[in-house]
């Protein structure tokens, strides 16, 4: 399987984390954006695509608002208006994320400011 291939095949499958309704009207638009992306916009691409569905799910009008109305940000202990369910899936987001940024950077499409650049050269002698 050719890399392009695989990339486009997880890209579907993490298109399958959308919610249904979101999923139904967007995601084939959205494969075929990818599909036609050269490979230096897919870590692009693929970040993107998770920060949006990260907030599609959190504005979700069919499930209840992470805090409640007026409700400060601090909740007690086994108050949280988040259910397991929806915290899967932010760790699942989060490792796509990184495995994104990971693979990007082995293809050197990601690199490092200057300063950190030399500060790694100089700690490798």
């Amino acid at each position: 399987m050719s890399i392009r291939r695989a990339v486009l095949v997880a890209y579907g499958l993490l298109l399958q984390l959308y919610p249904a309704a979101f999923r139904e009207r967007f995601a084939g638009e959205m494969l075929q954006v990818a599909k036609l992306a050269e490979p230096g916009e897919w870590p692009l691409i693929f970040v993107d695509t998770c920060l949006a569905m990260v907030r599609c799910w959190l504005a979700s009008p069919d499930e209840p608002r992470p805090f409640p109305a007026g409700q400060g940000a601090y909740l007690a202990v086994g108050e949280s208006g988040l259910p397991i369910a929806r915290i899967l899936q932010g760790l699942v987001l989060a490792m796509v994320l990184v495995a994104s940024l990971c693979y990007a950077g082995s293809l050197g499409y990601l690199s490092l400011p200057k300063c950190h650049a030399a500060a790694a050269e100089h700690i490798s002698r």
